[in-house]
Parts: structure tokens; sequence; C-alpha cells
């Protein structure tokens, strides 16, 4: 079969797969603060999906249970977790992005830091990864957060203070 591109026909001989694109982004927030223990990593859970107006949601939605997020079909996905961690940290600062293939082994795959020289200093990072998800049973995602005293990682009802954004790339 051709197609048309300017005006002229282009045959691809054979069979042709064509990229669709990006077909999905979802926005997910904490909406409120969520309550740090010095020194621990801790899942972060509660975040939900970003509805205020203007918000660039489109495609099917990602699920999420006890911070555990899984993906609505098979796909190559940009996920990025976005952190802001404040008071009484002190030190250091930081998130962790962990996937599994299993639906057991969760493992780190992407991380980010920030110094906090004064106990009341804030910090923000984005962490980024790109997840091949070839089995929307078995692959997942999570996110974990850790200050090095009690600390906050920060929430807000109408904006993405912390939270993440998946988007669908393409095909695996």
């Amino acid at each position: 079969s051709a197609i048309t591109l300017n005006g002229s026909a282009v045959s691809l001989g054979g069979s042709a797969t064509i990229a669709s694109g990006i077909t999905m982004v979802n926005m997910w927030h904490r909406p409120s603060n969520f309550s740090l223990s010095g020194a621990t990593y801790t899942t972060v859970t509660g975040l939900q999906k970003l509805s205020i107006t203007g918000a660039g949601n489109f495609g099917s939605d990602m699920t999420e249970s006890s911070g555990i997020f899984t993906f609505p079909s098979t796909g190559i996905y940009k996920v990025e977790f976005m952190f802001n961690i404040f008071g009484g940290g002190g030190l250091y600062s930081g998130a962790r992005l962990q996937t599994t293939v299993d639906n057991s082994t969760y493992v780190t795959v992407s991380e980010g830091y920030n110094n906090q020289y004064t106990t009341d200093a804030g910090s923000f990072g984005v962490i980024p990864y790109h997840f091949d998800v070839t089995n929307t049973t078995t692959h997942k995602v999570k996110f974990l957060a850790v200050a090095h005293g009690a600390s906050n990682l920060g929430g807000g009802s109408n904006l993405l203070y912390s939270g993440a954004i998946f988007t669908r790339l393409g095909d695996t």
C-alpha cells in the first residue's frame, strides 16, 4: 500500500509499523504533606491524580495501591518523580525510584539527593527513568523518600509540589 506525503505517493513495500506517539500522560501529586522519619526510606503513599483545571492528563490512567503504581498498558514509559522535602531534615534529603519486573523484588533504578545545610532548609529534585513495561501484571513502580531528620515531603491540594508524571512514549 502507499501513503501520500506532500502530494506524492510513497510505497512502504512489505509491512511497516508506524509508531503512534505519546498516547498517555498522567500527573499524580501529594495533596498534603507526607511525614518522613529520620534516616528511613519510606514508600510514598497517598498520591492522587492531579485534577486541577488545565492539568494535561490524557489517555488511560495509572492505578495506585499502597504506593505501588500499575501501568494501564505495555509500552515504554518515562517516569519522573519530583520531591520537595522541608523542615528539620538537616544534612541531606532525597528520593528513590524503584521498579519490579516480577511483582516482588524492587530495585532502585534512579535516585537523587540534596544537601540541607541547615535544619529548616528545603530541597527539591527530579529523578527520571525510562521503563520498558512488557507485562502490566509484573512491571510496577514505587517511590521512596528520605531525610536525615524528621521532615516532610511537601504536598498541596491545587499544585504538583511533590509527585510523579507518567508518559507513555510508545510501544515496547
